[in-house]
């Protein structure tokens, strides 16, 4: 049964690794990083670098399980969603739960939890905002187990502990050294690590990202607690330029506080043929989604004919595979169609999401030859030395667009039925059955 959107694998965190859903290969990857945060001792913060359906995140959520699970990793996983918490005030308060809900509950990591919450609860700088909330009554505004460890006192005494602690600068040294002490405690003593992986941090309030990172380096640096970020570099430089102004060293600042990046590689090289991710990941879903083998064969050429010139993220390929299932099936099924005809539906869903300008082209009337070879990177290069099908490719398009420059030796008996086929209205009909009026957007999932 055909779909729209693409299903997203049900990842069981902690437990499922990447045996049950790596389609692309990325265990290889998974393993260098249990390599790198087992053999550390000094703290680090390592920024999965990657664009907005690169799949960071689904990379991320697979490898908090596999790392003791698949990959023999040593060190214990805490898996948090940073976008979950930003419309809270504070992330200490979200970072710290994570960590007392993902431990063992055994007698010393409890010990050592309600060292860390008590220090942190010191350290927390929106007191007079809970102390307002709880002499109101307003309990709900204090989140997470930190709320509940101090929802407990009077709005007095947390006016005393303001005064105590916020008042002297040895108070919030004394804090700051106990909660690194109380972190310690819990890597271990014995060289065991904890590895706290935030997810999502690029969709987060840009002031939120920026506190958070201040908060791993100032509070959390201690041996054998390393940090994973999920993080779109640029958009985080982005957030670094709108908080402290267009003419900072973005990049700079944000090396103050990440130790190491890494991406995601979007290329197999393994084999005979350099298959981009995406086309691969294509190939995977595009049954899932009830196309047609015909239909996925077309659109599989125009991404192997594009993957050298474009980027094409998991997100778009996502969004190709949605338009694809959304094709009317008016008239003839596509899948029965000529194969001239159904390569160019194809080719119009791949301009839409790889190529809008020159797709709305094509829906005022104005797209030209030139403007879908250049769409589908096809040069005269490519042409003199490709294969008989991106000749065909070429000749499909130009028997539309410009029917004079058609190859009168090429032969495309069986591409077309002949009827209406130089009529330039044919093209125009083609855009207006099978494309239509529908536009919509995936949200972000990976």
């Amino acid at each position: 049964m055909a779909r729209i959107t693409v299903p997203q694998p049900d990842i069981d965190l902690y437990n499922d690794g990447f045996a049950k859903h790596d389609l692309l290969d990325r265990s290889r990857i998974g393993k260098n990083l249990t390599n790198l945060v087992d053999s550390v001792d000094e703290p680090l913060v390592i920024a999965l670098d990657g664009a907005w359906g690169s799949g960071k995140s689904f990379f991320l959520k697979c490898w908090v399980g596999a790392h003791q699970n698949e990959l023999g990793g040593q060190a214990r996983t805490i898996y948090f969603d940073a976008f979950q918490s930003d419309y809270l005030e504070e992330p200490l308060v979200s970072l710290v739960s994570a960590i007392e809900t993902h431990l063992p509950t055994d007698k010393k990591t409890n010990t050592s939890v309600a060292k860390l919450k008590k220090a942190a609860t010191y350290l927390w700088r929106p007191l007079s905002r809970i102390s307002l909330a709880l002499a109101t009554s307003g309990v709900s505004e204090v989140a997470g187990s930190l709320g509940d460890a101090v929802a407990a006192a009077t709005s007095d005494e947390i006016e005393k502990q303001l005064e105590l602690v916020w008042s002297r600068a040895a108070g919030q040294q004394h804090a700051m050294s106990q909660f690194h002490e109380a972190l310690s405690q819990l890597s271990g003593p014995d060289g065991s690590k904890i590895v706290i992986v935030i997810d999502e941090l690029d969709r987060c309030r840009p002031d939120y990202a920026l506190q958070l990172l201040e908060i791993l380096k100032h509070f959390f640096s201690v041996p054998n607690v390393h940090f994973v970020l999920g993080v779109n570099m640029k958009e985080l430089e982005n957030s670094v330029r709108a908080r402290y102004g267009i003419q900072t060293d973005a990049s700079r600042y944000l090396q103050k506080s990440i130790s190491v990046s890494m991406t995601l590689p979007q290329r197999d090289f393994r084999g005979h043929e350099k298959a981009q991710i995406s086309r691969k990941y294509f190939l995977a879903m595009a049954p899932k989604m009830g196309l047609k083998e015909k239909v996925i064969s077309d659109v599989n050429f125009y991404l192997k004919l594009m993957q050298t010139s474009v980027e094409i993220s998991l997100r778009d390929v996502d969004k190709i595979l949605s338009y694809c299932t959304l094709i009317p099936q008016n008239q003839v099924v596509v899948e029965r169609l000529f194969p001239g005809y159904r390569m160019t539906i194809c080719g119009l869903v791949l301009m839409r999401v790889l190529a809008p300008s020159e797709f709305d082209k094509a829906l005022n009337g104005n797209l030209r030859l030139v403007d879908a070879l250049r769409a589908f990177s096809i040069t005269d290069q490519s042409i003199a030395e490709g294969s008989h099908p991106v000749k065909a490719i070429r000749e499909i398009w130009a028997t539309f667009l410009d029917p004079g420059r058609v190859d009168k030796d090429f032969d495309l008996r069986g591409v077309f039925d002949g009827f209406g086929v130089r009529d330039p209205s044919t093209f125009q009909g083609i855009v207006d059955d099978y494309m239509g009026t529908i536009s919509f957007d995936i949200a972000e999932q990976r």
